[in-house]
């Protein structure tokens, strides 16, 4: 995911980390929390996030989820009625 954190700089990092620990707080769901170990492997790695972690780099970056599925090759749109 080349979302980086202003490419790789550590207080960003830990920002996120921090950003992600108040998310989990906030919500009572520890599904939130990004380590910075984690956000390396997401950023540098092309490791797939968890929906929790993705919705919280969503939420953390300020992207839509839309935004960031597509960095995934995921084009959302809505479905078709039929």
């Amino acid at each position: 995911m080349r979302m980086q954190n202003r490419a790789g700089d550590p207080s960003a990092t830990w920002m996120v980390d921090a950003a992600s620990l108040a998310l989990a707080k906030k919500h009572r769901q520890l599904a939130f929390v990004i380590p910075p170990s984690r956000l390396h492997e997401i950023e540098r790695k092309n490791k797939i996030p968890s929906i929790h972690r993705l919705h919280a780099l969503a939420l953390i970056y300020r992207r839509t989820m839309n935004e960031l599925l597509s960095l995934y090759g995921i084009d959302v749109k809505p479905a078709k009625a039929t």
